[in-house]
C-alpha cells in the first residue's frame, strides 16, 4: 500500500513521519528488505547513487579524457618520418582506406626493381622512394623509365636491360654496384602475360613468358645474393600471381612461370636463409593495372567476385613489399602472401 508523508491532524505523529492512506501509522522506518509492524508492506530504501568524479564518468563512457586525446592527437598528427612520410594516425582516414598503423623507415638502404617503370613496379618503386631507400629502376631496353609525363622520385635512376639477357643481367649488377656499393633489397617485378588458350600457345610464346617471369627472376637472384651474402644481410621478393596457385585457362604458360616464382622463393629462402638473407614472395590477385582483354567493365565485373568487392590497386601491393623488406619481417622467409582480397584462401 502506496505511503505518504502526515502531518500533526493526521493521526498525531509528528510532520515528516510515513502515514497509511487511512491514517495508521507506518511503523517507522523498517530495516531495508524487511517489513516494520505486521500487516505493513516491506518498505525498501534505495542506497544513494554513488557519485564518480568527472574524468571517471568519462572512462566509463568509453573514452579518454578530451584534452589528452586531443593532444595525443596533435603530436601524431605533427609527427613526419624520413622522406617525408606522414607518422601513424588514428582513427581511419578521411578517403576510407585502410587505417595506417606504422610506417617502416628504409632510409640508407638500396634497392633495385624490375619492371619498375609502369604498374605495379612503379608503386613499388614510388613507396619505397619515400620511405627513404635509394632505387635502382630496371625497365626494358627501348622502354620508358616511368609513365608518360612523370619523373622518377628522388634518389632513384634508371638501369634499362633485359632480364632474359645474362650478360645484360650482369652488367645491370655492375652499375648498381658501382652507384651504390652496395645492394639491401631486390624485387623481382618483370613479367609478361600475354592471354593464350593452351592449344594457341607455341614454343616462342612459351619461352618468351617463362625466360621472363622465371629465368629473369632467377639471373637476377643469383647476381644480388653474390652481393648480399658478403654482407649477411639482404631482402629479396617476387612479384608473382593467385594465377600460380589456382591456374589460369587463358594463361597457363603464365601460371606455370608463377608457380616456378613460388617454388624459386622457397627454395632460395633454405639457400641463403644462414647469411641473413629472406626470400618471399606477393601473389597479387587481378590487379587494376594494364591487363589484356581487361576495360573498366570488366574490372567491375571481377570485382564482384571479390570478398572485399573490388580488384586490387598496385598500391595494394607495394603496401605488402614494403612490409617484406623492412625490420618487421625479419623473421619471415619462404612464405608466400596473397594479395587478392579473399579470392584464394590458403591455410
Amino acid at each position: 500500500m502506496p505511503l505518504r508523508a502526515g502531518d500533526r491532524g493526521g493521526g498525531g505523529r509528528p510532520p515528516g513521519r510515513l502515514q497509511h492512506p487511512d491514517g495508521r501509522p507506518a511503523g517507522g522506518f523498517p530495516r531495508r528488505g524487511r517489513p516494520g509492524r505486521q500487516g505493513d508492506p516491506p518498505v525498501r530504501l534505495a542506497r544513494p547513487a554513488r557519485r564518480l568524479r568527472p574524468h571517471r564518468l568519462r572512462h566509463r563512457a568509453g573514452g579518454l579524457p578530451p584534452r589528452r586525446r586531443t593532444g595525443r592527437a596533435r603530436r601524431l598528427a605533427a609527427l613526419v618520418l624520413p622522406g617525408g612520410v606522414p607518422g601513424p594516425r588514428r582513427g581511419p582516414p578521411a578517403d576510407g582506406g585502410a587505417r595506417v598503423t606504422a610506417v617502416p623507415s628504409l632510409a640508407g638502404r638500396t634497392a633495385l626493381v624490375t619492371g619498375g617503370g609502369s604498374g605495379i613496379g612503379r608503386a613499388v618503386v614510388v613507396t619505397l622512394a619515400s620511405l627513404g631507400a635509394r632505387v635502382a629502376v630496371n625497365h626494358p631496353p627501348g622502354a620508358a623509365p616511368a609513365p608518360d609525363g612523370e619523373e622518377l622520385p628522388d634518389g632513384c635512376f634508371a638501369v634499362p636491360a633485359d632480364v632474359r639477357d645474362r650478360r645484360q643481367v650482369s652488367a645491370l649488377f655492375e652499375t648498381v654496384g658501382r652507384r651504390f656499393d652496395r645492394l639491401d633489397i631486390l624485387v623481382n617485378n618483370a613479367g609478361v602475360f600475354p592471354r593464350a588458350q593452351v592449344l594457341d600457345i607455341d614454343e616462342a610464346g612459351w619461352d618468351l613468358v617463362l625466360d621472363t617471369n622465371l629465368k629473369g627472376a632467377f639471373f637476377c637472384s643469383q647476381e644480388a645474393a653474390a652481393m648480399m651474402v658478403p654482407q649477411r644481410s639482404g631482402r629479396i621478393v617476387n612479384v608473382a600471381s593467385s594465377a600460380a596457385l589456382t591456374g589460369s585457362p587463358k594463361g597457363a604458360h603464365y601460371a606455370a612461370s608463377k608457380a616456378g616464382l613460388v617454388g624459386l622463393g622457397k627454395s632460395l629462402a633454405r639457400a641463403l636463409g644462414g647469411y641473413g638473407i629472406t626470400v618471399n614472395t606477393v601473389a597479387p590477385g587481378v590487379t587494376r593495372t594494364a591487363q589484356p582483354g581487361l576495360d573498366e567493365d570488366g574490372f567491375l565485373a571481377e570485382g564482384r567476385k571479390v570478398p572485399l568487392g573490388r580488384v586490387a590497386r598496385a598500391q595494394d601491393v607495394a603496401d605488402t613489399v614494403a612490409f617484406l623488406v623492412g625490420d618487421a619481417a625479419g623473421y619471415l622467409t619462404g612464405q608466400t602472401l596473397g594479395v587478392n582480397g579473399g579470392t584464394v584462401m590458403v591455410p
